[in-house]
């Protein structure tokens, strides 16, 4: 029973990897036979999963089968101690306190609009994905989850890539996600992720094929055109030359051909229509306008820095419990003109209060810190998913959290920590 247990959890999140790819590839194929607006827009199955009986239930299966493994198996209780999972833990305390003080109301519940994010779909981002793949210490099997996920992004492209062409000519890229920010979220972790294959893989022809792949989903984000992704991915090529400076097992040459490589496709798809390296420009202009005061200041970042005023001003008002799931979409909508922060710390700190965003951030910033210190022990894929998770948090400053790109973060950080533990 106990190995039963322990595989279906993690066919819980093969699933979660393997599924957008089989998506595109019905779509794909509706799409050639018929190639209409009927098509497969979003990931419209994934709600039976995050529908809360669903959640529930897979939590009281993981709970039961780490009762099993504390029983039957000589667990490492030192594990289950550490930093990182106390303050996991003190966040979901705190998200649970936040929803009984601001009411159990129909977004806690079942979700709130296209977003699908329920109390019961945070609490799967850190007892499902994170908690789940945390126990996984072989790189053989990180590695072919790696794949299966490269793999599955492929088709995700394509798919985005026909289906665009024909219907969305005067829109971003964004295939059957909501809109492009979030299919440029989904590409951030891609094309990292393909980014560190290459750079770790010791053999030549896998190595040809990470960097193809890798060159091709950059040149998809180019036409997605969501800066914030944009940014994440340079966050996380930074740190992946300063790990190749610092671990003995990462290439060098390799990570700086990558950056080099994911410069020039950033710079050649601008005579061909590209608007990434424009957005990136006009950072400084909306900088300007906020170090000036200028009247129209608050219009900066596609109207997000005024988003990020009327944030913190509420966050202001309940610092210690937030105002729950969801709870200021409506005021935020008529002050700012959207139902989201458009920046995940903020937005977890005015749903859930102050001290769970700390405790999430140092949860998280815990796992590097430790990294860090045993860095000459980490395996190459190891330090593949942890810089694949950072990539995502570069990109968490300008987006928000939703239900079927989140889970990847915290898939990767869960599959990066594990040997940490060991180290």
């Amino acid at each position: 029973m106990r190995t039963a247990a322990r595989k279906i959890l993690l066919s819980i999140n093969i699933w979660m990897i393997i599924f957008p790819g089989l998506l595109a590839l019905l779509g794909l194929f509706r799409f050639f036979l018929h190639p209409s607006r009927s098509g497969i827009y979003y990931y419209t199955p994934y709600l039976f999963f995050f529908q809360w009986p669903v959640t529930l239930l897979l939590i009281v299966l993981l709970i039961m089968a780490l009762i099993l493994l504390i029983r039957h198996t000589k667990f490492d209780f030192q594990s289950l101690l550490s930093y990182t999972y106390l303050l996991f833990f003190i966040a979901i305390v705190l998200m649970l306190l936040s929803t009984a003080k601001n009411g159990l109301t129909s977004a806690a519940l079942i979700g709130e609009g296209e977003k699908h994010e329920s109390l019961f779909t945070y609490l799967a981002y850190f007892l499902l994905f994170f908690l789940v793949c945390s126990f996984i210490e072989s790189p053989t099997i990180k590695k072919w989850m790696a794949n299966i996920f490269l793999g599955a992004s492929f088709f995700v492209s394509l798919y985005s890539i026909c289906f665009s062409s024909v219907w969305y000519q005067y829109m971003d890229l964004m295939g059957f996600f909501n809109n492009s920010n979030e299919f440029g979220y989904y590409l951030s972790i891609t094309v990292m992720l393909a980014a560190s294959m290459y750079v770790i893989c010791q053999n030549r022809i896998g190595r040809i094929l990470y960097l193809l792949l890798f060159s091709f989903q950059a040149s998809v984000l180019m036409y997605n055109n969501t800066l914030g992704a944009w940014v994440g991915i340079v966050f996380g090529f930074l740190l992946l030359i300063l790990v190749s400076f610092l671990c003995p097992n990462i290439s060098r040459s390799r990570s700086v051909i990558a950056f080099a490589v994911f410069i020039f496709v950033t710079l050649i798809t601008i005579p061909l229509g590209s608007k990434m390296f424009a957005s990136f420009l006009g950072i400084f202009s909306d900088v300007n306008l906020i170090a000036s005061g200028a009247v129209d200041a608050a219009e900066a970042g596609n109207g997000r820095w005024k988003i990020w005023r009327a944030t913190v001003s509420y966050i202001g008002e309940r610092p210690w419990l937030g105002f729950g799931v969801e709870g200021i979409s409506e005021r935020l909508h008529e002050d700012a003109g959207n139902y989201r922060p458009h920046n995940e710390f903020l937005q977890y700190a005015v749903f859930f209060g102050i001290p769970f965003a700390i405790s999430y951030v140092l949860g998280i910033v815990s796992i590097y810190i430790r990294a860090l210190r045993v860095r000459d022990r980490l395996d190459p894929m190891t330090c593949a998913c942890l810089i694949v998770a950072f990539s995502y948090l570069g990109s968490a400053f300008f987006g928000n959290s939703y239900y079927y790109t989140a889970p990847y973060f915290f898939i990767f950080l869960g599959l990066g920590y594990r040997n940490i533990i060991h180290s």
